[in-house]
């Protein structure tokens, strides 16, 4: 039984053993690069008239469309996603404010625990020769 389905995977087939590139099919069938694509992932269904130049300028008779595909997984739709690289846990680091050691969950954080950050801010902002903000000056 021939399935429908079966010309996009063919297609591909017998055009990746051509040895040739979507334009250059397109060219030699008389058909848009995008036209080819489109026929490749599905998107648009052959005439006959286009099946008999594609199996022309492919250099195959027609029925070779109707042969099974060899096993092809379904492509994933967008570009692929890059290599990310690995990631590795943050270095355990010495709290700024009371100097204990604490292993981050960010590789910004600066204190072991939201009381040393106040802390900190506190100490920072009483220093003398800080301008205060507010209405006295």
């Amino acid at each position: 039984m021939v399935k429908p389905e079966w010309f996009r995977w063919r297609l591909r087939e017998l055009r990746a053993a051509a040895g040739l590139t979507q334009a250059q099919l397109g060219e030699g069938c008389g058909l848009h690069e995008k036209s080819i694509a489109q026929l490749e992932t599905g998107r648009r269904e052959p005439t006959w008239a286009t099946a008999l130049a594609l199996a022309a300028a492919l250099g195959v008779p027609c029925d070779a469309f109707a042969r099974k595909p060899a096993a092809q997984e379904e492509p994933g739709r967008g570009r692929p996603s890059k290599a990310r690289p690995e990631r590795r846990p943050p270095e355990p680091r010495a709290c700024r404010h009371c100097g204990t050691v604490f292993q981050p969950k960010r590789v910004t954080a600066m204190f072991c625990r939201p009381r040393c950050q106040v802390a900190a801010y506190r100490a920072k902002m009483a220093k003398p020769g800080r301008p205060r903000k507010g209405k006295g000056k």
